[in-house]
């Protein structure tokens, strides 16, 4: 899955790193501890509700890797330009498609609490 940002291509990758990052970022909290577990879990949520934070924690959680990253002002740019559409048809349909490619993968899916009856 690519995004292009500001002009630029950025090819999105939703592997290891990306569910170490999202772990690290977001992951659960035990008696004040970060565990680094539980990011996915939380991340479930955030797609749910398609909340522009997690959309960008996706975006550079997915981008991780890369020798070149979207900047934190192309990025709050990209995702209010979307959510300034008259419609909100493409910010919606960028949720799916994330989400599609994110449980594509079976450690994503165990990850995120979903059962292998339930792939996307």
């Amino acid at each position: 899955m690519e995004l292009t940002i500001n002009g630029k291509e950025y090819r999105l990758y939703f592997g290891t790193d990306f569910v170490d990052y999202i772990n690290k970022a977001n992951g659960m909290e035990l008696e004040g501890v970060k565990t680094n577990v539980g990011g996915m879990l939380m991340l479930n949520a955030g797609l749910s509700m398609k909340a522009p934070s997690t959309l960008e924690l996706v975006i550079k959680a997915a981008t991780n890797t890369l020798p070149s990253k979207p900047s934190n002002k192309d990025l709050d740019d990209y995702i209010n330009d979307l959510l300034d559409q008259d419609d909100d048809t493409e910010y919606e349909t960028l949720f799916t498609e994330i989400e599609t490619e994110i449980k594509k993968r079976p450690a994503n899916r165990r990850e995120m609490g979903i059962s292998k009856a339930k792939k996307a």
